[in-house]
């Protein structure tokens, strides 16, 4: 899992002190990251005292690279390579609570440059990223996340996102229900650039081409009648390409809107709706499965 170089943090200063009697503390550092004769980023912090036995850490980071994080990151993605560099400004701080577990928050910037990254199980593809900067404003209270601002902006996607997380379903992994925090995402991706980083990721065929098109998400979670719902809608604009036989162009977009609900058995579709300028489709939850609504245009789908 090694990344095949030696890396050093050169020019390291450390500082930190006390008050008398175990009080309060502070401490403060700074270095450069290097491998071999190359310098390749700086790195600072500054941790402060705040009121009610609180610290804060100030970190800067400039031009960090990110190679180092490929041993870690291949643990759970398997043939995981990465390139690039991290510049960060984040303030984090941790607060002892006078009952219950402390409280963690977090807000700040990351900038990605020049960032690349591959898997095994992305089949050769590469995905890359020549500029992002992902923004954050979040806070840890037992396993509650709180993310009052998550979001990412880069040179071919978007995203952002607000709600409130339970880290430990977060951590399981199991979709045995629904996620019980209240959440929104939202996120746009070019899918020109999508499809000429992962054709393979995506099984796009020989031949396949697209020229131009956008990717809108949109989700977002629930109660009603005390059952937990979330509804996702995705839809597909500006398309233009080529099939590898002839040319695709869709006037309109094509949408999909689910909306999902937590019964006893687990998740299930309560309804979905496909729009398309060929065809429309309406599914809706029935006692003992489901009832649907389908049109088809026969001159649009023989274009």
């Amino acid at each position: 899992l090694a990344t095949g170089r030696t890396w050093r943090v050169d020019a390291l200063k450390l500082s930190a002190a006390s008050e008398p009697g175990g009080g309060a503390w502070s401490a403060s550092g700074s270095g450069r990251a290097a491998a071999g004769a190359a310098a390749l980023g700086e790195l600072r912090f500054r941790v402060e005292p705040m009121a009610g036995d609180g610290h804060l850490i100030e970190l800067f980071t400039e031009k960090l690279p990110l190679e180092p994080l490929r041993p870690w990151l291949a643990r759970s993605l398997p043939g995981c390579r990465i390139a690039g560099t991290a510049s960060a400004d984040l303030r984090i701080s941790w607060a002892p609570q006078a009952s219950g577990p402390a409280r963690f928050s977090a807000n700040g910037k990351l900038e990605l440059a020049e960032a690349s990254m591959t898997a095994a199980a992305m089949s050769g593809d590469i995905l890359q990223i020549a500029s992002a900067v992902v923004s954050t404003q979040l806070a840890l209270e037992g396993n509650t996340l709180t993310v009052d601002r998550l979001s990412a902006e880069s040179d071919w996607f978007s995203a952002n996102m607000t709600g409130i997380v339970n880290v430990d379903e977060l951590g399981r992994g199991q979709f045995a229900s629904l996620a019980s925090g209240d959440a929104s995402v939202v996120a746009q991706l070019d899918l020109v650039q999508l499809s000429r980083q992962l054709p393979r990721t995506l099984q796009l065929r020989d031949g396949v081409r697209i020229d131009a098109g956008i990717i809108d998400l949109h989700a977002g979670s629930g109660v009603e009648d005390r059952v937990r719902y979330w509804e996702v809608t995705c839809a597909v604009e500006g398309l233009h390409g080529s099939d590898g036989v002839r040319e695709i162009q869709w006037s309109k977009p094509v949408r999909v809107a689910a909306r999902i609900t937590d019964v006893p058995e687990g998740p299930a579709i309560d309804r979905l709706r496909f729009e398309a300028p060929s065809a429309t489709a309406k599914i809706v939850a029935a006692p003992g499965g489901y009832n649907g609504q389908f049109r088809f245009d026969m001159e649009q789908v023989a274009r």
